[in-house]
């Protein structure tokens, strides 16, 4: 059997199995995994009347970090997702 025959039958089994050959085939969960969906994490973005954005962050209904204020939505989210990305390190290995 040549390559080109072989190359060909993968293929077309990769696209019967419904799969992109650079990614796992078998993957049990294949759901976006959303760090705004952690549990015990809560972010609250609240815009201002200024244009600014407020940002609270709270694990088990507990503040954990103080009012931020943030020029752009974006921004807040982007901290709140580092912070939160951190916060559950240091709670895994504490």
């Amino acid at each position: 059997m040549s390559i080109k025959i072989l190359r060909q039958l993968i293929r077309e089994q990769i696209s019967v199995m419904g799969g992109n050959p650079s990614r796992k085939v078998y993957t049990f969960d294949d759901a976006i995994n959303s760090w705004d969906a952690t549990p015990g994490y809560d972010v609250d973005i609240i815009p201002n009347v200024n244009g600014t954005y407020s940002l609270t962050i709270y694990y088990e209904d507990e503040k954990v970090t103080p009012i931020r204020i943030f020029n752009a939505n974006e921004e807040a989210t982007h901290y709140a997702r580092n912070f939160i990305d951190s916060h559950k390190l240091s709670q895994q290995n504490s």
